[in-house]
């Protein structure tokens, strides 16, 4: 039995299923994105476009084995720096980052589609992936020339999601392929050598695989609908930021 044919058999609960309808049509708004735990955009650009040029040649393996980045083209520092917040003034003289948990490769191609079945109510359509460095500082030490700086990183830190919808964590959760209310662990030493008469300190953020998709609501009356919209991440690394 098709799903349009189960829908006209059950027209005699139009009037519920209107109501049902208009109760969790939230209100839309213009932006969608994981403000508040991530740094800007503009950053985020930035850093994006650095670390696929640097995966062409500046790709090592940390002491814990995890794939680590470097960014050290000075004009791409400049850049960050501008819209990454500001550490007392310290000139920004490399960014690394390192890759401690595994990527949801299922989603990485843009427009992934969860298909719903007949009544599903919400469901995930139009899935986009893009990866982000956060806000929130896990670690931060000092270290005085000449020296090697090591700076050891474990961590749980939580997912993130939110939705201009009645949409649950579980669904969320279903149609991104991991739970958006867990905490995972990143972890990773990170060393580098401070030189004779300089002073480096080295600044630990957590780096998410970030989401953004649109809720989409199946009726048992009507057609589907876009509901809103929402965004997820999750912790997949560490972006270390050293400065001098």
């Amino acid at each position: 039995m098709t799903k349009k044919f189960l829908k006209s058999i059950l027209a005699f609960s139009l009037t519920f299923g209107l109501l049902l309808g208009g109760s969790i049509i939230a209100s839309a708004e213009n932006e969608n994105s994981n403000t508040g735990c991530l740094l800007s955009n503009e950053a985020n650009a930035t850093l994006s476009k650095a670390l696929d040029e640097a995966k062409e040649s500046k790709v090592i393996k940390s002491q814990n084995g995890n794939m680590v980045v470097e960014i050290t083209d000075p004009e791409v520092l400049k850049e960050l720096e501008a819209s990454i917040p500001e550490q007392d003034g310290k000139k920004l003289v490399g960014v690394s980052v390192a890759y401690t948990q595994t990527k949801n490769l299922s989603l990485s191609k843009n427009n992934s589609v969860v298909t719903p079945q007949w009544a599903t109510g919400y469901y995930l359509k139009n899935i986009h992936t893009g990866e982000a460095c956060g806000v929130s500082i896990i670690r931060q030490s000092t270290f005085k020339g000449p020296s090697t700086a090591t700076l050891t990183v474990k961590e749980n830190v939580s997912a993130t999601w939110s939705s201009n919808t009645n949409i649950s964590a579980s669904t969320v959760s279903a149609g991104l392929g991991f739970s958006v209310t867990s905490s995972y662990e990143v972890s990773d030493t990170y060393q580098i050598k401070v030189p004779s008469g300089k002073t480096y300190t080295i600044v630990a953020r957590p780096y998410y695989q970030t989401y953004n998709f649109d809720v989409w609501y199946d009726p048992i009356i009507g057609s589907d609908y876009k509901a809103g919209y929402g965004n997820a991440s999750k912790p997949i690394g560490v972006c270390f930021y050293y400065y001098e």
